[in-house]
């Protein structure tokens, strides 16, 4: 009885702090879609962009390559600059003046000639998105055709220089494919949620309590000290589990913004968070924020003051990024090993999820690991919470 009613007023003092509802609600429902709606926006433009721009393009040609020539300058598209030195066109690249550099070998023709290699040298900015590629495909073409020309003229068929033929079969389906790559950056999103929403409730009903005077008024009530942490515990866990769960709404909704998404993403988005898949990762982020709740309740309660408890907790996020990482990383996979470890069997979890290969096994055993976790966690709480030298810390 008493834990209802003490998690009924301290809910209602948490709801009342404007910080702790932007953190817990406000923040992960809109960051996601803003966030996703921005990621689509930009990499639509910059497509756009690279494919609307006219290239400027320096060529020294050595009076050589004449057909590739013609090719690039009838291309509307790129403009062809001539009168440049090759010891400047890395520089003018780098300045913007230039967008490539093709310098073509004083033996081009020769060697094109005698059946052999010429060589084409090209200058370009790595980091500029799709300018290079543009003239790869021109490349490429070319290549085809004085691949096709010298077959012709020998009376050989193309399987004289592709003695092989590699037929792929893909065991993992498209769907599956996408997400397992989606699902290895999912749990960034509504792990860190959850932790950051169990964050502040916690720091601010114990330190910040601590700091104001009131815990120890608190501590003299009838209440025993179990009950009073568990009535707090449980504030701070549901702060996390909505955090955490809006998180996840939050991408959903984003996949349904397909003005701002392009629809291949909006689309993958939609399919990772099906009902029932979002149903399978709140299952999971309830003991991961009673975990969480638990590991930072510990701090926050030997923290001096608010600003303590932030400098105590900040350096634990740590421990919450270190198996995410592992969690992308392609040899790390879900077994009966990895499901039983914090955080990691999360990740790992999620991604299965995702794709939609996910062993109903290794789910139950995901979820029994994180509430043991959990328990402990708890257990560990309670024992540092009823040590009188961390509470009348000052």
């Amino acid at each position: 009885m008493y834990i209802f009613t003490i998690f009924k007023k301290e809910l209602l003092d948490i709801i009342r702090d404007r910080r702790s509802v932007m953190t817990m609600i406000l923040l992960p429902l809109l960051m996601m879609p803003l966030l996703m709606g921005f990621m689509g926006k930009f990499m639509a433009s910059q497509k756009q962009k690279s494919e609307d721009k006219t290239l400027k393009v320096a060529v020294i040609d050595n009076n050589n390559g004449k057909d590739f020539i013609e090719r690039l300058d009838i291309n509307q598209k790129m403009d062809i600059v001539r009168g440049i030195t090759e010891e400047d066109m890395g520089q003018l690249i780098k300045d913007d003046s230039l967008d490539l550099g093709v310098v073509i070998a004083s033996n081009f023709d020769q060697l094109i000639a005698d059946n052999k290699t010429g060589n084409i040298k090209v200058y370009y900015n790595s980091t500029s998105i799709g300018i290079k590629e543009r003239l790869d495909i021109m490349v490429d073409s070319h290549n085809d055709r004085i691949l096709d020309s010298r077959l012709q003229k020998l009376g050989l068929d193309e399987a004289v220089i592709k003695p092989i033929k590699v037929e792929e079969n893909n065991v993992y389906t498209v769907a599956e494919t996408v997400g397992k790559m989606a699902g290895g950056i999912l749990p960034y999103m509504f792990v860190l949620f959850c932790f950051f929403g169990c964050m502040y409730p916690a720091i601010d009903l114990f330190a910040g309590e601590k700091e104001r005077g009131t815990l120890e008024t608190i501590l003299s009530t009838p209440v025993n000290r179990f009950q009073l942490l568990i009535g707090k515990l449980l504030v701070v866990t549901l702060g996390g589990a909505i955090s955490g769960t809006l998180a996840i709404i939050g991408l959903a909704i984003s996949g349904q913004i397909t003005d701002a998404l392009p629809p291949m993403m909006a689309n993958m988005v939609a399919g990772i968070l099906s009902p029932s898949n979002i149903l399978m990762f709140v299952l999971m982020l309830i003991p991961l924020a009673m975990f969480f709740a638990s590991m930072i309740i510990m701090l926050s309660i030997y923290a001096k003051s608010y600003k303590e408890a932030q400098s105590l907790i900040m350096p634990s996020q740590f421990v919450v990024f270190v198996p995410l990482i592992l969690g992308m990383l392609p040899g790390i996979k879900l077994n009966i090993f990895t499901a039983m470890v914090p955080i990691l069997n999360v990740a790992l979890t999620s991604k299965e999820i995702a794709a939609g290969t996910i062993d109903p096994v290794l789910f139950i055993v995901t979820i029994v690991s994180m509430i043991v976790i959990a328990l402990l966690g708890i257990y560990l709480c309670t024992f540092w919470f009823d040590k009188e030298s961390n509470i009348l810390r000052t």
